[in-house]
């Protein structure tokens, strides 16, 4: 990622907000060969989660997401921010921050709605317990039990007690994930 990063300092512009300006060489100009190192550092990055598919916001995320999808030889899946007529009435849909746009914006992609609809009911109890107290604390102990190191929590949170490091496990478990 070093040649993005010289890149972004030689030619982005940081707007403010949040906002860096990189259009000459991320969206409306691409750099191919800059997208296709790029693309090759996240599929390295990304090789050990097994991904099955490549999920990108339109615009800016597309052109890095198809050169990862590339290197990791899975598909490329892009939401769309507006609902296309040729698109089946049900869709995923979810919200997401747009800084170039100030505001919260929809992401929408086609898909098994009642394949995604039974997955979310058999990783509710998940869900559930990831909830159990105050996150990150929940959290960080999932990951601890699936093999990632977190960290303990920063004060003035304090680690999983035994009781909610067991329900996470048992969740886990459930799921198929330890």
């Amino acid at each position: 990622m070093n040649a993005l990063r010289n890149r972004i300092l030689s030619d982005g512009r940081n707007l403010g907000r949040g906002i860096l300006k990189v259009d000459s060489f991320l969206n409306h100009q691409v750099d191919p060969m800059l997208i296709d190192e790029c693309g090759r550092e996240l599929a390295a990055r990304f090789h050990a989660v097994d991904a099955t598919k490549v999920l990108t916001a339109e615009i800016s995320g597309i052109a890095p997401a198809v050169t990862t999808a590339l290197h990791l030889r899975v598909p490329l899946v892009y939401a769309r921010r507006s609902r296309p007529v040729t698109m089946p009435d049900q869709v995923l849909l979810t919200v997401a921050p747009s800084h170039t746009r100030g505001q919260m914006i929809e992401l929408i992609e086609t898909g098994d709605v009642p394949a995604a609809r039974k997955i979310h009911e058999e990783l509710s109890p998940l869900f559930n317990a990831l909830f159990v107290t105050s996150n990150p604390i929940p959290l960080k102990a999932a990951l601890q039990m699936v093999g990632r190191s977190a960290g303990e929590p920063r004060l003035p949170l304090v680690p999983a007690t035994a009781e909610e490091r067991d329900r996470v496990r048992k969740a886990l478990e459930d799921a198929g994930l330890v």
